[in-house]
């Protein structure tokens, strides 16, 4: 495979299908076109696009995967693909088919143009003459805007190319999944181990004995650490480097991707890597955007959120207050980041004891996220969770029943009974919690439903 893929050079698509004369009809079929048409359809452009993506020069292949893209963009477009071959006439031919009409109505009004100025040439060269310097004056004015202009939306283009590859790195990061990397990593180990023995030639029943004892001893492998220290040596520690090193002179950029990396790295529990590239971001944000800037907001609340996740709950206030009360200032009190801001104080209250000062924060996010953004949306959901979880923790066990009831019933109907980070679970011990509590203390619920309850919340967190 790798020496076909070094030497050998690969067919156009269109190539491939003339020559698959025995399923190209059904390929085409899909379609809903004829073999031929298909083939034509393929023929041209397309080809160019993939044979550039397949080059094995690589300074001849598409620098990104935006530029690849693009490229198809401008097919859809009827544009000119810059995989095409580089020639005059494909790029006029291209032109006028996209612009038949306009090309036409300017070819008429050249020739009467060039008409009228042999006329004009006749009685008018003397005033031409006089004529010519302001003309060569003002050609010069307009060639240097023109330059100008195509300066500033050439760096438009590099920048948008440049956020959508930030756009599209941030995106990668925040896909990392620790645990189900581990849980594939325990599974690759055993089945390479089983594999080896089997090219050893074991006997099943050796393979079998040894498979099991592997198995065992990697059940005390705690492999989310082992994916962790990975990821921090050879994959974190770099990126952190190379964001430092390729976008010192695009700040905004760099304050992009180092506040996603610190978030991912909150995420997935390294606190102490996230705290250089967390305090980095905020700094390029609050120097080149100010303190108001929506993009500094959200790098203040997230340095208070990963001070108050590595228990610096002192600390971590200032930082949420600020993010809250500027969000109050410049968005108003009903805004989706006012509100996030808000449920986060009341959280940071909570974390530090402080339950009575916490229940306004909560009461507050909760009224107006149902205002808001309705009974039904997932952060009001969560609200209507935390209110129950803090009322619960105050002991008013009463009070709290109906919020932890309403969040869990409504997040089974509106994100079903498995939600993403096992939220109903979460929602229905806060229930059972409850009622196991107003059971303790003598108030009468009935049976059947505090038993199926509680058994329910038992048996699917065990």
């Amino acid at each position: 495979m790798q020496r076909i893929i070094r030497e050998e050079e690969p067919q156009k698509p269109s190539t491939r299908l003339s020559a698959q004369t025995d399923t190209l009809p059904g390929v085409a079929a899909v379609r809903g076109l004829e073999p031929g048409r298909l083939t034509r359809l393929v023929r041209g452009d397309l080809d160019w696009i993939v044979m550039k993506a397949l080059e094995k020069d690589r300074g001849r292949r598409y620098e990104t995967a935006n530029g690849l893209a693009m490229d198809v963009q401008r097919y859809l477009s009827g544009e000119a693909v810059v995989a095409a071959p580089p020639s005059a006439a494909y790029r006029v031919r291209k032109f006028v088919r996209r612009n038949r009409g306009a090309v036409l109505a300017g070819t008429v009004v050249a020739a009467a143009l060039i008409a009228a100025t042999g006329v004009s040439l006749t009685f008018a060269s003397r005033a031409m003459r006089e004529a010519a310097r302001a003309t060569r004056e003002a050609a010069r004015a307009d060639a240097e805007t023109a330059e100008a202009k195509k300066q500033a939306k050439a760096a438009a283009e590099r920048w948008k190319e440049t956020q959508q590859v930030a756009d599209f790195q941030a995106s990668q990061l925040r896909d990392v999944d620790v645990q189900g990397m581990g849980a594939r990593m325990r599974q690759d180990l055993l089945a390479e181990a089983r594999a080896a023995m089997k090219r050893a030639k074991l006997d099943p029943s050796d393979i079998e004995a040894r498979g099991a004892q592997f198995e065992e001893l990697l059940a005390g492998v705690n492999m989310t650490n082992v994916i962790l220290k990975q990821l921090d040596r050879d994959i974190f520690e770099r990126a952190l480097k190379a964001l430092n090193e390729k976008f010192a002179k695009q700040p905004l950029v760099q304050a992009q991707l180092l506040q996603t990396l610190a978030e991912t790295l909150r995420a997935i529990g390294l606190f102490d890597r996230a705290t250089a590239p967390q305090n980095q971001a905020l700094t390029i944000r609050r120097r080149v955007l100010g303190d108001d800037d929506p993009n500094t907001l959200v790098s203040i609340n997230h340095t208070g959120m990963l001070l108050k996740a590595q228990g610096k709950l002192a600390e971590a206030e200032p930082f949420i207050r600020e993010a809250m009360e500027t969000c109050r200032h410049l968005m108003g009190d009903e805004h989706t980041n006012t509100l996030a801001s808000i449920n986060n104080m009341g959280a940071l209250l909570e974390t530090q004891g402080k339950l009575a000062e916490a229940e306004p924060y909560f009461r507050e996010a909760l009224e107006k996220g149902r205002r808001t953004l309705g009974d039904e949306h997932p952060d009001t959901l969560a609200a209507i969770n935390n209110m129950g979880d803090l009322l619960h923790k105050q002991g008013k066990l009463a009070e709290a029943e109906p919020y932890c009831r309403e969040a869990l019933e409504k997040s089974r109907r509106v994100l079903g009974r498995r939600a993403p980070g096992h939220t109903n679970l979460g929602q229905q011990h806060g229930l059972s919690a409850a009622i196991a509590g107003q059971v303790g203390r003598g108030r009468a619920i009935p049976p059947r439903s505090a038993n199926r309850i509680l058994q329910e919340a038992w048996s699917r967190g065990a």
